[in-house]
Formats: structure tokens, C-alpha cells, sequence
């Protein structure tokens, strides 16, 4: 764009003599220390493969060095021909303005130049003087081809100077861009950068653009780190951006967090917020480390962060202490970070342990520091941010790499902290949902690392959930906690194959790695999360879809297994069920379960009856809606329709043995297409073994069961008849640990 007048007269091209020497500078400068370290390497007396490896690595970059220097002496040469092309022109444009001025014409901001003469004055007064008006009429003219040829001469240099002044622009651009390639921002990272950054935040002094800009690739990783973090491998920064994180985040030690979350002077607070919370995040990671050695983690946190993350907010009497404001302040703080900085920080194994422990404190019924809302929402911010890092999520839930949560030398037990969350009267389940809600979600990950995990996670809720000791707490979870009862159902329920016994010789069988339970952890987990109708719903229909797919895998393979687990599922089910209703009923929760009635309809409208199988079978039979029908019946089974989700009658048509009959029939007849086409028609439908047609034709379709020369039966009564405890004896084999789960976690 064309300079206007204004512009140019406003133009100081003194500076840039003095910038193109100062990269000038700058640049010799880099050429010289590349010269020192070479000759320092070279230089020294000493020999073998170590040597000639130094001195290829400082002769590979002094070669580097070269090249920045030859980046700033392009910068030098870009900003001296450009003042050189610039001040000429802009001087010239200068200059010739104030020469037309001065002899009476203007010169607007657009270059063109007018005459400002006086004409009609001038032949008024010489109106009766015709030679006068003569002259005027020749200066008239004059003037005005004058004007014209100022304004081509002007509004051409302005021209110039912008065509000079692109030219200067993309020169310095070009070697601007060369001197970042080669000295990128990181560089600059380091302990005495983050100091001086620290130093600033603390007096409350803005931050300079460039110091800002620092601080933001400083907390940040980048997308190989992050990739490695979020796949739970090390990642290595170099030593002075591991020194970065660990200065400026020490830089914070002494500070409450009340003077914590004020720091950042001026509009660019909310950003700054944000990139200490990374840092904060990123220095608590044991995965990433220093080329040197260096590794993050608690230990690598300043002591009041240690303390807010490890001090258990509640003492000996159950009573949360005064402080708590602290751990409120250091959670608003954390959750102005993002997302990418939470790969496996023990800030958020830190989060959610201390969120564990204020939902257990007795105290908070009463004389709680801040209302119960309010530690409501505290926790569901805290169980957020740290349940997003879903490898501390993981670690919650099962006890890994927890014990640095704990100070004094504590040890973290899952068990009771999972009671902790199981007791809590929550009102907002966004951050449980955050914190569980993958574990079913990534059953089938394509995603190596996220499966691995959520199949470890459900191996440990499953046994925290069978475990004998905790079923104080865990009886009552559908009635007291109705939607976590439905999160943990919606978490293990894709697991139940695993959890009953399928692995890799189950074939047809989809298997995720889940541990075996023991027949009586199965049946606890029924009997716990069944309190509530929409989770035994989820419960119960998945555990009927995986024993069709037995029947089914039965009918085609024969392996005895598939009928046994069958058994141990289906009386798992059923025991646990029964129990579950029992409890309801036992209980004076008349208006409990009359609320937790209301929300429960019928099956049909909870769940998709689109198909009979697990998630994951690959069999591919369709539901027949009749059988939909006889499964969960055209009407609610009791007069209160709305138990169906675990009422007893409608668990005992899930677990008809004709329907099972009827899905190993059809698995037979996959892998014997001679035994199906020997059927009589009446049993099909447009050539398919019908449910309609099989129970029309009972007796028929009984005898062709029995002509399959099946033992179903006799190995599904054995899964039935399988003790809940084996091994020692059926309580033997109970946790002595009344707060443990009943395996350990890895």
C-alpha cells in the first residue's frame, strides 16, 4: 500500500542503522562461540572412539553455527538496503512536497498536487486589463501542467517506497524464519529464562511479549512427547526445558494458593493461569524427563503442592480441616490447564485420592467448611480434572502407582477409596462419569494402551464389587447412589464374558483380557449394582445376551466350556438378583424404592433389542421380535410394572432354558448344514428355524434338541452347582481384609 503524506512525514528510519548492526552483531558472536567450541573439542588431549565422536558431533554443529550467522548477517543486510532504498525515497518525497508548497500549491495525502492561486481575485482586479488577463490565463495554465506533472513524479516515489518497503518486509521475513528454523523458541528455554519469568509474576510485573511467548512453548509439549505420554511411554526434553518446568513451577513454592491463582499481571492473565497449571501438570509427570536424567513427578513438586496433594484433608475423627480452601484453590488453578498436559501426572492421582478421602469424611453432615453443595461441586471439579488423565484414573482405580498420593510413608489402598466414592450422597456425577465412563467405553479400542487399561480398571472395580468385606458399603449403592450403581453397570457390563470365564480358546467368543471372577465376586456384583432398576437392567440383559452367544458358540463348536459358564453366569445372576430384591425389601426404604420404582420401565424402553448377543459377537443372528416378545413379555410380569429391571420373574424368563435351547439349535445348524436341512418345514420361516414356529410345534422342536445329542445341560448344571469360593472351601477363599478388594490389584 502507498504511503500517504502524513505517513511518510511521520517515518524515523534512525533506528535501523542500529538494529542492522546489532544482528550484525549478534551473529559474529554465534559464528565465535561455534569457533571456541570446536577448538575447545578438538583441542583437548585426549583420544578414542568418545573423541572422535565429540569432534564430529562439534564440527556437525559449527557448521550449524555458520549457518545462523550467515541467517543474522541476511537479517543485517535486509534491514540496511531497506533503510538505505527507504530514507532516499521517503526523503525525496519529503523534500518535493515542501518545494511545491512553498511556491503555492498543495499537496494532499494522496500525492496530488494542486494549484492554490488566487485566480478569481486576481482578474477582478484586472478585469478591464485585457493584457493582465492574459498573463493570468498563461500562468493558469502553466500551473496547472505544473501540478500534473509534480503529482505523476510524487504519487510515482510513493510507489517506489512501497514496492522498497515489501521488498525490506520479505527480506526480513525470510531471514527471520531461517534464524527460528535454526534457533527455535525452545532454545531459549532454560532455569535463568523462567527465573527472570518467575521473578516478574511475583512483584506482579507484566510479562513481555516475548517472555510471554516463552512461557507458552515452555508448557507445552510437543506432538512426539505428547504422543509417547498419552500412550503411557517415557518422553525425553531436553535438560533446559526440563529446567524451564522445574524453575518456573519452584518459582511457586511459598505461595499460597491464593496468591498462586492471581499471578499474571495485565490482559493476559487467564493465559498465563493456564500455562502454569501445564507446567504444574507436566513437572508431575514420572514419564517425562531430561535427557540428563531428570524425571517429574510429586517428588519433583515444590512442598506446598506436595502438601495440598499428599496431607490427607480429614483427620482422626473424620473431620475435614479448616485448610481446605487450599485444595478448593489448588483445583481451580489446575483446571484452567488443557487437556494435553495430563498424561499420568501425579497431580491428578494426587486430585482424585484427596477427592476420595473429603467424600469419606464423616463430618459432612455437619461443620463441614462450606456447605455441602459446595463440597459437591469442589469434588466433581477435582474428579474431573484429575479423571481426564485417564492413566490416573486408572492408577485410582487400581492402587497402581498411588502410594505417592499418601505421605509419611502411607499406602494407598483402592478398596477404601472406592468405599469413599461408593458412601459420598453426590448429587453431580459428571466427574464419576468422567473418571469411570472409558472403562466400558474403550472395551473395544482400537487403541492398544487404552484397551489394556480399561480392562485393568474393570478387573479391579470387579473385584471391589465382589468383594465380601466391602458389601457393607456396596448393598446399598442403588438406593443411595442410584447413577453411580448405573455407571459401574454400564462400566463392567461389557466385561461379563471375561469376568464368567471366556478367553482366547473360547471360540466365536469376543474376549477383552478381563481377570476371571470367582463365581461368588460374580454374584456380589449382581447383588450390588441390581438395587437399582436401570442398572440391573443393563446387568441383567447383558449377562442374558452372553449366554445366548454360549448356546450359540455351543451349538457350533461343542466345547463343554461355553455350557458350564453358562451355568455359572446364569445362577450368578440369578442368586445375585435374588439378593438384591431381598435387601429392598428388607429394608425401610419404602420411599427409596418407591422413587427408584418410578424411574423403572419397562426393559423394552432402557435398552436395545436390536440383537441377542454381546457387544463384540461377530455370530450375526438377528432378534426375532417374537422371541423379543416372549423374552420381555408384551406387559410388565408384576402388578408394579416398574421393577421389571430386576424383577425375579422377568430374570427367570432371561434365564429359560428353551431359549437357550433354541440359540444352540441355531449354532448347530451353522456347523451342521446336513442336521438342518433334515428338519421338518414346520420349524422354519421362509427358511429360517423360527421361535413361532418352535413353539407352535413344542413337541416337535423338543425332540429335535434332543436328536442334537447335546450335553448343555450337564454341563450348564455344573456351572451352576460351582461353589462361590473354590479352592479352600467356599469361605475360605474370602479376603481377610475386610477393606480390600478381593484380589489385589496388580
Amino acid at each position: 500500500m502507498r504511503p500517504t503524506k502524513s505517513q511518510v512525514s511521520g517515518f524515523d528510519f534512525g533506528n535501523m542503522p542500529t538494529a542492522a548492526g546489532g544482528a550484525t552483531t549478534i551473529g559474529d558472536q554465534v559464528e565465535a562461540d561455534g569457533l571456541n567450541i570446536q577448538s575447545t573439542i578438538t583441542g583437548m588431549d585426549w583420544s578414542g572412539a568418545f573423541r572422535n565422536a565429540a569432534v564430529s558431533r562439534a564440527n556437525r554443529e559449527q557448521v550449524q553455527f555458520t549457518r545462523v550467522d550467515d541467517a543474522f548477517e541476511e537479517l543485517s543486510k535486509a534491514i540496511t538496503d531497506g533503510h538505505t532504498s527507504m530514507s532516499h525515497i521517503s526523503e525525496s518525497l519529503k523534500t518535493g512536497a515542501d518545494g511545491w508548497e512553498a511556491t503555492g500549491y498543495d499537496v494532499a495525502e494522496d500525492w496530488t498536487v494542486t494549484d492554490r492561486y488566487n485566480y478569481a481575485l486576481a482578474e477582478s482586479m484586472f478585469k478591464d486589463d485585457n493584457a493582465a488577463l492574459e498573463l493570468l490565463a498563461n500562468m493558469k495554465s502553466v500551473r496547472a501542467n505544473n501540478a500534473a506533472t509534480a503529482t505523476t513524479q510524487l504519487q510515482r516515489l510513493a510507489v517506489e517506497f512501497d514496492e522498497a518497503d515489501t521488498t525490506c518486509a520479505a527480506a526480513i521475513g525470510a531471514a527471520s524464519t531461517s534464524i527460528s528454523t535454526l534457533t527455535p523458541l525452545e532454545s531459549a528455554l532454560g532455569g535463568g529464562i523462567a527465573d527472570q519469568i518467575g521473578e516478574k509474576l511475583r512483584d506482579g510485573k507484566e510479562l513481555s511479549d516475548f517472555e510471554r511467548r516463552v512461557l507458552e512453548a515452555g508448557t507445552n509439549l510437543d506432538a512426539d512427547e505428547l504422543e509417547a505420554l498419552k500412550n503411557g511411554k517415557p518422553a525425553t526434553m531436553t535438560q533446559g526445558e526440563f529446567d524451564f518446568l522445574k524453575e518456573i513451577v519452584g518459582d511457586l513454592d511459598g505461595l499460597t494458593m491464593a496468591e498462586i491463582v492471581e499471578l499474571g499481571a495485565g490482559t493476559h492473565h487467564n493465559d498465563i493461569q493456564s500455562n502454569l497449571a501445564n507446567a504444574t501438570q507436566l513437572l508431575g509427570t514420572p514419564n517425562l524427563g531430561s535427557s540428563s536424567g531428570d524425571r517429574g513427578g510429586m517428588a519433583a513438586l515444590p512442598a506446598n503442592m506436595r502438601r495440598v496433594l499428599t496431607r490427607n484433608p480429614v483427620d482422626e475423627n473424620g473431620h475435614l480441616y479448616t485448610n481446605i480452601q487450599e485444595f478448593t484453590s489448588f483445583v481451580d488453578f489446575v483446571a484452567a490447564g488443557d487437556q494435553n498436559s495430563r498424561f499420568g501426572s501425579d497431580v491428578n492421582r494426587g486430585l482424585l485420592k484427596q477427592s476420595s478421602e473429603i467424600s469419606g469424611a464423616s463430618s459432612l453432615d455437619g461443620g463441614t467448611p462450606g456447605s455441602l453443595a459446595t463440597i459437591d461441586k469442589l469434588l466433581n471439579t477435582a474428579m474431573n480434572v484429575g479423571g481426564s488423565d485417564r492413566i490416573a484414573a486408572h492408577d485410582f482405580i487400581t492402587g497402581e502407582n498411588m502410594d505417592v498420593t499418601c505421605d509419611n510413608g502411607g499406602r494407598y489402598n483402592a478398596g477404601i477409596h472406592l468405599n469413599n466414592i461408593s458412601d459420598f450422597a453426590w448429587t453431580d456425577f459428571s466427574g464419576l462419569h468422567t473418571v469411570f465412563d472409558t472403562i466400558g467405553q474403550d472395551v473395544e479400542s482400537s487403541n492398544p494402551f487404552y484397551a489394556e487399561i480399561s480392562r485393568e480398571n474393570a478387573s479391579s472395580l470387579a473385584h471391589y464389587l465382589g468383594s465380601p468385606g466391602d458389601m457393607d458399603t456396596n448393598d446399598d449403592v442403588g438406593i443411595t447412589n442410584p447413577e453411580l450403581a448405573r455407571i459401574y453397570a454400564n462400566a463392567l457390563s461389557p466385561y461379563l464374558g471375561d469376568f464368567t470365564g471366556i478367553d482366547a480358546t473360547s471360540e466365536g467368543a469376543p474376549t477383552y483380557g478381563a481377570d476371571r471372577l470367582k463365581p461368588g465376586e460374580l454374584e456380589n456384583i449382581f447383588r450390588s449394582l441390581n438395587t437399582d432398576g436401570e442398572a440391573a437392567a443393563t446387568m441383567n440383559s447383558e449377562a442374558y445376551k452372553w449366554q445366548n452367544l454360549m448356546a450359540l458358540q455351543y451349538g457350533i463348536t461343542d466345547q463343554a466350556h461355553f455350557s458350564e459358564l453358562a451355568g455359572i453366569l446364569s445362577q450368578a445372576m440369578t442368586d445375585g438378583n435374588s439378593q438384591a430384591v431381598n435387601h429392598l425389601s428388607e429394608t425401610d426404604l419404602a420411599q427409596r424404592t418407591a422413587s427408584y420404582d418410578s424411574k423403572m420401565t419397562l426393559f423394552s424402553t432402557v435398552k436395545d433389542l436390536t440383537g441377542l448377543l454381546p457387544v463384540g459377537s461377530e455370530a450375526g443372528i438377528a432378534m426375532q421380535q417374537p422371541l423379543a416378545d416372549a423374552i420381555f413379555g408384551e406387559a410388565p410380569v408384576l402388578e408394579d410394572a416398574s421393577t421389571q429391571g430386576n424383577d425375579p420373574n422377568w430374570v427367570a424368563q432371561l434365564n429359560d432354558p428353551k431359549i437357550r435351547d433354541f440359540n444352540e439349535l441355531q449354532g448347530y445348524n451353522l456347523a451342521h448344514p446336513e442336521f438342518g436341512e433334515s428338519m421338518p418345514d414346520e420349524l422354519f420361516r421362509d427358511g429360517k428355524l423360527d421361535w413361532n414356529a418352535a413353539n407352535e410345534n413344542s413337541n416337535l422342536f423338543k425332540d429335535w434338541v434332543g436328536k442334537m445329542g447335546s450335553d448343555w445341560e450337564d454341563g450348564f448344571d455344573k456351572g451352576t452347582e460351582e461353589p462361590d469360593w473354590p479352592m479352600a472351601g467356599i469361605d475360605g477363599a474370602k479376603p481377610e481384609d475386610p477393606n480390600a478388594p478381593a484380589k489385589q490389584p496388580r
